[in-house]
């Protein structure tokens, strides 16, 4: 059984965890005291009656079953980064360009524009899913899907 917790980084790389800590902390900001037990959801597997099935979390911190464990047994649930993120530049879209009051080079410079060059990053993930019927063995099936996460993270800003 191959899982990936999500609370646990240690397999992210550096970026992928800056990415993550910085989505985390940005929804700590925006509530002004931390996450609320209601802004907490996910997927884990869970044994029920000795058979793992996949749940999900309302944000009420109750689970529930998503998949019957009368009927499939989940053999493998992985949520895997995608190997490498998406970076957008968005130095072109900077106001100060039009008003001609600086360049693609001052956006850049760090003494000119201390927060950095305006950057979108969007990352994902691949989610990987196999399941076997209980009362036969010899039926597997598996499904894989990369996805993306909806909150893309912007980085640095543009000059005055």
């Amino acid at each position: 059984m191959n899982v990936q917790k999500m609370n646990d980084l240690t397999e992210f790389s550096d970026e992928q965890k800056k990415y993550l800590e910085g989505f985390t902390s940005g929804l700590s900001i925006a509530r002004s005291g931390g996450l609320d037990s209601s802004e907490y959801a996910g997927f884990r597997l869970q044994a029920v009656n000795g058979v793992d099935t996949l749940q999900t979390q309302d944000g009420q911190n109750n689970w529930q079953a998503i998949t019957d464990p009368g009927t499939v047994r989940i053999t493998a649930f992985t949520v895997t980064p995608a190997p490498t993120l998406l970076t957008n530049d968005l130095s072109s879209y900077c106001g100060c360009l039009a008003r001609l009051t600086c360049t693609l080079a001052n956006i850049a410079d760090p003494t000119f524009n201390p927060a950095g060059v305006p950057t979108l990053t969007i990352a994902s993930f691949q989610i990987g899913l196999t399941g076997q019927a209980v009362n036969d063995a010899t039926v597997t099936r598996s499904v894989s899907e990369t996805v993306r996460v909806r909150s893309p993270r912007l980085t640095g800003s543009c000059p005055p």
